[in-house]
């Protein structure tokens, strides 16, 4: 039973035939027997369903289900040990407020609820944004950047 199209269609005609409510209603459409007379009765009254085939393959398919995302851990994570936990700690420490619907905005070392560890939607997002896997892989080889003063890059260069 393709539950969202019975509901649409008892939304459609619920105002101008008496059809009972959404429970009643799904209820009594559950066999082709029941779809069928509901057809035929509704057709003698004027309304227009279509052809009969149609409208019962419509409401008796199952709805597609979506299929799941799977997310591929990017190679360079893979080949760092607990490279996904080092990238969220990284994110959190350079990129706050990147971990959205998680406490500040940060997943502090899986403190502040699940997903630590794992490559999921908002992990995956902050990866493909532009320039932050690179940002990342190039601390990881060269460490943190102190922060210098307008003499010392001058003087260093």
């Amino acid at each position: 039973m393709n539950e969202q199209q019975l509901k649409n269609l008892w939304n459609s005609i619920k105002d101008s035939f008496n059809v009972g409510t959404w429970d009643e209603f799904k209820s009594g459409m559950q066999t082709k027997e029941a779809r069928k007379s509901f057809f035929d009765a509704v057709e003698a009254e004027g309304l227009d369903l279509g052809d009969y085939e149609e409208y019962e393959k419509l409401l008796s398919t199952p709805p597609k289900s979506k299929p799941k995302v799977k997310r591929v851990v990017p190679p360079e994570l893979k080949n760092i040990e607990d490279g996904v936990k080092l990238f969220q700690d990284w994110l959190d420490e350079y990129h706050e407020g990147w971990a959205t619907g998680y406490t500040d905005g940060i997943i502090l070392y899986g403190r502040n609820g699940g997903g630590y560890g794992t490559f999921g939607p908002r992990t995956e997002k902050k990866w493909k944004e532009d320039g932050v896997a690179d940002e990342f892989l190039k601390y990881m080889i060269n460490g943190p950047k102190e922060a210098q003063t307008f003499d010392e890059i001058i003087n260093n260069n």
